[in-house]
């Protein structure tokens, strides 16, 4: 994981180990976090750490697969799941995973199916999906 300025000055590596298929990456300016998932087969995972790499820690290892994309509001950390397509919720420590979109607990319905990017304005999730082109 690599930060820069804006204009591609300072340009330098904060982690560099044991990194395998990033897939998203998003940064809590006021609680001073980065966030990242891991689309590992053998080990899906979400991680965060300081903006200057200290601190990393995994937040959340069981719930996923695909860890796909994340977005972050105030109290919350959002990731979508292209395998088991699925839209959960954490707080920023990784406590308190809800699943919101996917399937259900019986494991049949599934209202998404290979689930993208996610972001979100207000009230309101936007997600993109492979499988629909959506």
């Amino acid at each position: 994981i690599e930060v820069a300025r804006l204009d591609g000055s300072n340009r330098m590596v904060i982690i560099n180990a044991d990194l395998k298929l990033l897939r998203a990456i998003a940064i809590d300016p006021i609680d001073g976090w980065l966030f990242w998932t891991q689309w590992r087969a053998d080990l899906p995972k979400i991680e965060r750490s300081r903006p200057d790499g200290s601190e990393r820690e995994v937040i959340v290892n069981t719930t996923i697969t695909w860890p796909n994309g994340i977005a972050l509001d105030d109290k919350w950390l959002y990731w979508t799941d292209g395998r088991d397509d699925t839209i959960q919720r954490a707080n920023k420590d990784g406590t308190n995973v809800t699943l919101l979109i996917g399937k259900t607990l019986d494991g049949i319905q599934r209202t998404a199916r290979h689930l993208f990017s996610i972001t979100l304005l207000g009230d309101y999730l936007y997600w993109t999906d492979w499988h629909s082109s959506a």
